[in-house]
């Protein structure tokens, strides 16, 4: 800020300052710092530079085009997220025709000599191609679309339309395919693409949970079938979230990402040990699946409880859960080297059995899983709470669900 007020930066406008706004209001968001008044002043200086405006409507070069792009484009993530922490579904709006920034590396952008309007734009969901550095905004762009939607549907007081909810699961699916193709298939990808891929599932797997959230708690009119299926998606999700956020947490080459391991990330680990916990109240299961569950649980739990002195998000969230959990929270024995390397709803197609082999060595207090006591503010909390109240840890009521 020294430097920024050193230039001048509320009078003297350009788009260096610009850019410099939008890292540092990330850098304070993810530090959980005061950001957002800093946000209204972003945009005035984008919108007195032109950023609103698309660059090809401009005449300056490619290179200038793209950075006006990306500017904007991240401001509007700021936006966004912003707006959710709010509990606003709708996406932020102002009058603009900026198209996204291009999916390319920047020293791509530097050798490119081609007019804006003769790019060939590729279809994300087509795209094998390694990541690059703007590939995890585009993919985050589409899944708050996806958001919006999700949470529109399931505002009504009505059970959604059948067809509604298999087009979003779709989109959802196409989503998890498109991340595959771009992250892993790719190897040798640096830890920070390892990293926004775990961090891109967990938030995709978190929106499947929102979408199907409804059949844990319907009533007999629904056709059973369509329980079971909505059933099995929630358990998928629920056990792949957990198994990616055990690996960001113990991974040593992770651990500059414990802004999201004690941040966003804990909150959908939280909403997923919630789920399975109603999961494992309701349904008819085997004594060994509900062992899963419950070790599934005791073992995220842990985690969740390690970071409690530094993370408020934590902290909430064991006070909520540990109560429910009968016994000592397992600690898995699993090292840092033994986790899996991709995300865990890609590494199995029953992402339970992948969590069984990764707590293998875990040896839980005596737990009977047929007498699971289920709070019955946990089943409501899951079912009643808004869906775009569970999209960040801000807009969530944490003093309602503090009194299960």
């Amino acid at each position: 800020m020294k430097c920024l007020a050193a230039d001048d930066f509320l009078w003297q406008h350009n788009l260096q300052t610009l850019q410099c706004l939008v890292l540092l209001i990330y850098a304070i968001n993810h530090a959980q710092g005061p950001a957002w008044s800093l946000l209204g002043t972003t945009l005035s200086i984008a919108v007195a530079i032109g950023c609103h405006v698309d660059p090809a409507l401009l005449n300056v070069t490619f290179v200038e085009a793209e950075e006006r792009r990306r500017a904007w484009a991240g401001l509007m993530m700021l936006y966004t997220i912003q707006n959710t922490c709010l509990g606003s579904i709708a996406p932020f709006e102002i009058t603009n025709n900026v198209q996204l920034p291009m999916d390319m590396e920047d020293d791509e952008i530097m050798s490119r000599s081609l007019p804006l309007d003769d790019l060939t734009i590729v279809d994300p969901y087509s795209d094998d191609r390694p990541p690059t550095k703007m590939s995890y905004v585009l993919f985050k762009f589409r899944l708050y679309r996806l958001a919006s939607d999700i949470c529109c549907l399931t505002s009504s007081q009505t059970m959604p339309q059948l067809d509604q909810i298999r087009n979003l699961n779709d989109r959802i699916g196409a989503e998890k395919r498109a991340q595959i193709r771009r992250f892993h298939r790719h190897p040798d990808l640096p830890i920070y693409q390892r990293a926004h891929s775990f961090i891109l599932d967990n938030y995709t797997n978190h929106l499947m949970l929102l979408l199907h959230r409804s059949f844990l708690t319907t009533n007999d009119s629904v056709d059973p079938e369509i329980i079971s299926t909505g059933y099995e998606r929630c358990e998928q999700a629920a056990y792949a979230v957990l198994s990616n956020y055990e690996n960001l947490h113990a991974r040593q080459e992770f651990r500059s990402y414990s802004w999201y391991t004690h941040g966003i990330g804990a909150f959908h680990a939280f909403f997923a040990m919630s789920t399975l916990l109603v999961m494992l109240g309701q349904t008819k299961r085997t004594a060994a699946s509900k062992q899963v569950i419950v070790q599934a649980v005791q073992s995220c739990l842990g985690k969740i409880q390690e970071a409690t002195p530094f993370s408020e998000i934590c902290n909430r969230a064991y006070s909520i859960l540990s109560p429910l959990v009968t016994g000592n929270i397992c600690q898995s024995d699993t090292s840092p080297g033994e986790a899996s390397a991709t995300p865990a709803s890609t590494g199995s197609k029953d992402a339970s059995v992948q969590f069984m082999a990764m707590n293998a060595g875990e040896e839980c207090e005596i737990f009977d899983p047929n007498a699971w006591p289920l709070a019955e503010g946990l089943e409501q909390m899951i079912s009643k709470i808004p869906c775009e109240q569970w999209l960040s840890s801000a807009g969530f009521p944490w003093a309602d669900a503090l009194h299960l």
